[in-house]
């Protein structure tokens, strides 16, 4: 397909759908933000006091993201039933709910990996 045929497709998603879909991904993309941004400073803080705090804020933020892995998982069940399009819709759901369970993975496992986990950053480009 080409990126008309993409620019096509996504025209004719409803609008409701699109401006849930960005809200999503924008929620989604600040909780991830600060998860990584708290897992890499109790890194660096274990340790110290600061450890205790970063870790109990980072267990907040996960909260929100499976609130919003809830709420878009119940969108994903209402379209279910709606053909081509409703999946189209729920695969694009689905993209921001597998980076939600990657990182719920990463905090059930405890790991402590740094570079922000899976996230390039400058220094390791």
């Amino acid at each position: 397909k080409t990126d008309e045929d993409a620019l096509a497709i996504v025209n004719a998603l409803p609008e409701d759908f699109k401006k849930r879909l960005h809200s999503y991904f924008r929620r989604s993309s600040e909780l991830l933000r600060h998860f990584f941004g708290l897992r890499k400073l109790a890194e660096t803080a274990q340790g110290t006091t600061n450890y205790t705090l970063y870790t109990q804020k980072q267990r907040k933020i996960v909260t929100g993201m499976e609130s919003v892995y809830r709420e878009i998982d119940g969108l994903r069940k209402e379209l279910e039933a709606t053909g081509e399009t409703g999946e189209l819709m729920r695969k694009m759901y689905l993209q921001i709910m597998d980076q939600l369970n990657w990182v719920f993975k990463l905090h059930r496992e405890g790991s402590g990996g740094g570079g922000g986990g899976g996230f390039v950053t400058i220094e390791e480009f």
